[in-house]
Parts: structure tokens; C-alpha cells; sequence
């Protein structure tokens, strides 16, 4: 019985301090912040703003507290302030006066409460964006006639609808979409995009039931949103004929087609995406042989584009030299290069550089 008695009070006697030390951690003093909808658009009136949560744990007492929003160069932009309680969420409009939203960028939140005259508790945190600008996008055919029979005499019987888009703040894919609609603006052909947007998609002339449409007049929506909500839209119009019986006049295409490669920093190596996109232009190219091809090359403007002339030329070459291996004829073709001279992107936007590096390749229209 002693034995088990000195035991007991041996294991309370070291086991006491660190009880203490574990219960004095957990009631320490806890001040945090949480940022819902971190990436915001002021443009947008269905959202009211940057939620900014507050966590303040076992303090007893508040002086004053203090919560300020800086950009990206520390120069405060909105101050939120008060004494004792600290309310539980606070609503950033990212607007400056006047009604007049900040300029896009990155900005941080740093929030201060003071116990004392001496101790004060800090957070800081730096992951709100904002962005109002919508996405880049564009959307070009490679057939504004698709011909649905598809007898000897029939015509081209698939449509490629090139695609291309981005955002600074990414891509929101489960709202982006492609409808194609009728004349009564009814959906009738929808694609949705889960990870990516390919650079095109093949039509063939038939409904979301694989079943043919009929002819008529149709209309192309490419619908993009960013995560903050901006959204950019643009349309193109197609028709369904059908050449049953018919010979089609080889007349080329009667529109310019534009299609853009991009391209690695300081790279030239076609990317393998490129060179699918590329294998179905040259199928066009064989098909509608009257058209003849520029090919410009561009670069960014960062100082890591090294001799920017030499590397848009070798970009333009390597479109170039596909499509010369494809059997395109060599003087169907003109190839330019314009270094950063014609940037696609402004600088100030952060993916600017990716899309700015660059060939683009236009199948010229018949005259």
C-alpha cells in the first residue's frame, strides 16, 4: 500500500508542471482572421464584398482594436476601427470614395487589438484579390456553312469552333459554357468544361441527342466567368444547309480564321496540344486550297525573353515548318515576326506574359 502511495504521488509530482505549462497554451490569447470570397469583383452588385471573419480568443479585455486593408505597396486603403468588442465579420466593398473601386491587385489585411498600454496582439494576412476586369476570349470558325448530308456531292460535314480565354484570377469552369442555339434561342447543342477549355471543338451538325438538326440559321454563345464572377461573352452565327445532289463549288473560306499557339518562356517547341490544333488547321489548309496563310510571332516583354526578335521568328518558323511537313505548300504561306511589339494582354495583367508568348496563324479569306 505504501508503494502504491509513493507511486501515485512520485507521478502527480512530475507529471503537475507540464499540466500546467499545456493548460496556460490553451489559454493563451488567440487572434486570427478568415477571408471568405477571396477573389472579388466590385462591378458585381450580387455580392456585397470581401467577408473578412474575426477570431479572438481568451481575451478578457480590449483597449481598441484595428483593422486595416493596404495594397501591394503598403498603402492603406480602408481602415476599420473601434473599442472593446470586436464584431465578428466585417464587409470590404473595395471601394474608395466617390463610389469608385480600387485598382485591381493584390492586397493584405492586418489586424491589431490592443490589451494595454503595452500588449498588443497581430495578424496579417495577404490573399485578397481583386479583379474587375472580365476574361480574354475569343472565338473563330474554321466553316461558316456546315453541310449536313453527307453523299458524294456533299460539302464540309464538321465545323471546328476554336476556343480561347483567360483571367488573372483563374478560370471558374463549372460556369463557363458553349451553346449553340436556335433561331428561337433555344439551346440545342451544349458543351461544359471541367478542368481546362480546349483550344477547339469538332460540331457535326447534330443536337445534345446525337440526332441531326435541321437546316437553318444557328447561333454560337461562348460564355466565360472568372472566379470572381466577371463574365465575357461573345457569339458567332453558323448555318446548316444540306447539299443533297448538289456540286459545291470550290470557293474557299469567304472569312479570315485566326488561331493562336502558345508557347513556354523562351521557348519554341511546340506544345502537344499545339500540334493537334495544328494537324486540323492543315486539314483546312488541304481542303480550301485558294487560301493563303500569314503566320506572326510575338514574344512578352519580361527581361527573360532574351533577343526578342530571333524568338519571335522561331516561333512563326515553327508553325511554319509543321505545316510544311503537313504538305502545305511553301508559297501559300507569309510569315512576320513582331518581338513585344503587339502584345496581345496588357502587362499589367499577372498571366499577361503567358498569353503574349505567342504565334498566330490566319487563314487568310478569299477575295
Amino acid at each position: 500500500m505504501f508503494k502504491k502511495l509513493t507511486v501515485i504521488i512520485l507521478i502527480s509530482f512530475f507529471i503537475s508542471p507540464f499540466y500546467s505549462v499545456f493548460a496556460q497554451d490553451n489559454s493563451k490569447p488567440y487572434l486570427n482572421l478568415r477571408i471568405e470570397n477571396n477573389v472579388f469583383s466590385p462591378m458585381l452588385k450580387s455580392v456585397k464584398g470581401v467577408i473578412i471573419i474575426s477570431e479572438v480568443k481568451n481575451v478578457a479585455r480590449i483597449r481598441e482594436w484595428t483593422l486595416l486593408i493596404k495594397d501591394e505597396q503598403g498603402k492603406e486603403v480602408k481602415r476599420f476601427s473601434g473599442a472593446r468588442k470586436v464584431p465578428d465579420s466585417f464587409v470590404w466593398d473595395a471601394l474608395i470614395k466617390k463610389g469608385q473601386p480600387v485598382k485591381d491587385g493584390l492586397y493584405s489585411c492586418e489586424f491589431e487589438i490592443s490589451l494595454n498600454a503595452k500588449d498588443v496582439l497581430a495578424v496579417k494576412k495577404s490573399n485578397i484579390l481583386i479583379d474587375s476586369v472580365s476574361p480574354f476570349i475569343s472565338l473563330s470558325l474554321s466553316e461558316e456553312i456546315l453541310f449536313i448530308n453527307s453523299g458524294d456531292n456533299a460539302g464540309k460535314n464538321e465545323v471546328m469552333i476554336f476556343l480561347s480565354c483567360g483571367d488573372e484570377g483563374g478560370i471558374d469552369f463549372a460556369k463557363t459554357v458553349l451553346e449553340i442555339t436556335d433561331t428561337k434561342n433555344k439551346a440545342v447543342k451544349t458543351y461544359k468544361f471541367e478542368k481546362a477549355i480546349p483550344d477547339f471543338v469538332v460540331w457535326d451538325g447534330c443536337g445534345d441527342d446525337d440526332n441531326p438538326l435541321p437546316e437553318g440559321n444557328y447561333n454560337l454563345i461562348f460564355n466565360v466567368f472568372d472566379i470572381a464572377g466577371n463574365r465575357a461573352q461573345i457569339s458567332a452565327d453558323i448555318s446548316l444547309l444540306d447539299s443533297s445532289g448538289e456540286e459545291q463549288e470550290e470557293t474557299g473560306l469567304v472569312q479570315d480564321l485566326k488561331q493562336i499557339i502558345y508557347f513556354d518562356s523562351n521557348k519554341t517547341d511546340l506544345k502537344p496540344q499545339s500540334i493537334k490544333t495544328l494537324q486540323y488547321i492543315s486539314e483546312i489548309l488541304k481542303e480550301n486550297k485558294k487560301n493563303r496563310i500569314l503566320i506572326t510571332g510575338h514574344t512578352d516583354s519580361t527581361k527573360t525573353e532574351a533577343n526578342f526578335k530571333n524568338l519571335s521568328r522561331n516561333r512563326a518558323k515553327a508553325v511554319y515548318d509543321f505545316l510544311i511537313g503537313a504538305g502545305i505548300e511553301a508559297d501559300r504561306m507569309k510569315m512576320e515576326s513582331f518581338a513585344a511589339k503587339k502584345p496581345l494582354a496588357n502587362a499589367k495583367v499577372k498571366n499577361a506574359n503567358e498569353q503574349n508568348r505567342r504565334a498566330e496563324i490566319t487563314i487568310l479569306k478569299t477575295e
